[in-house]
């Protein structure tokens, strides 16, 4: 996804905590919700 290097994948795998209830449940058929979601 735009705005979202390797470096940062791994950033939101940890820190993730806070969409992951939002944006986990809605792309977890789609792929990682880190992956899926832009830091604002």
């Amino acid at each position: 996804m735009a705005g979202v290097k390797e470096g940062e994948e791994k950033k939101f795998k940890r820190d993730g905590t806070q969409t992951e209830s939002t944006s986990y449940k809605a792309d977890k058929k789609n792929g990682p919700y880190w992956k899926k979601t832009i830091k604002v």
